[in-house]
């Protein structure tokens, strides 16, 4: 069976910044190779939240398999790491980043082990955040579809609505379905979300995360 999951976080507020040195929290967050990583790490705030993120997308990854999964970040951890978590070059002025899969991009790649499963992650560093992807597979990741967007409101409302309705455009788009198409999302009782159309609830694999003024999908196609 496959499963995905991603997650967002943003970087420029006071908690994010500077993290890295806050040993109590390290130690809390953090698998001992993970810690050996960051011991060795050029820009360790980045790392820390790269590998905070794996573990959240993992989470939600591996709560679609098993919808009893408990959340542990210190059980679920990377244990290889490709590439160099560091943002690149001014902010981004662009305020909408997707694409499929993650083939060309300036990207972190990771596997993820957690309890009875091996994973794997994409990420994406900027400036202002990191954003995860965690798959069964890396062909899987290969095929998800993927966005992240600025809001201009971010209280918990206005996120949830905003990710529901930029993953919905985007199904529209991929789809070529027409105005009068109804897409919707609703829950599973496990926590993660379903994909409707005009009603009929669909195969593929949908995630949702937001962080501060920013929001993200992943989405597989059955």
């Amino acid at each position: 069976m496959h499963s995905v999951g991603n997650d967002l976080v943003y970087l420029q507020t006071r908690f994010c910044r500077g993290r890295a040195g806050d040993l109590r929290f390290v130690d809390k967050v953090l698998h001992p190779h993970e810690k050996e990583l960051l011991r060795h790490a050029a820009h360790p705030d980045p790392l820390l939240w790269l590998c905070w993120s794996v573990k959240e997308a993992a989470y939600k990854c591996c709560r679609r398999l098993d919808p009893a999964f408990p959340f542990a970040p210190t059980k679920i951890f990377v244990s290889h790491l490709a590439g160099t978590p560091v943002a690149h070059g001014a902010p981004d002025p662009a305020t909408r980043w997707h694409g499929r899969g993650f083939a060309g991009l300036n990207r972190v790649d990771a596997e993820v082990a957690a309890p009875g499963y091996r994973l794997f992650a994409r990420t994406l560093v900027r400036e202002a955040w990191v954003y995860t992807v965690v798959g069964t597979s890396p062909e899987i990741l290969e095929e998800v579809r993927w966005g992240v967007r600025r809001i201009g409101a971010w209280d918990r409302e206005a996120q949830s609505a905003e990710v529901r309705e930029f993953t919905a455009g985007q199904v529209a788009a991929a789809r070529a379905l027409g105005p009068d198409c109804r897409i919707t999302f609703g829950k599973h009782a496990a926590g993660f979300p379903e994909l409707y159309i005009d009603g009929d609830r669909q195969e593929d694999l949908v995630s949702f995360t937001h962080d501060h003024a920013y929001v993200g999908y992943a989405l597989c196609p059955a």
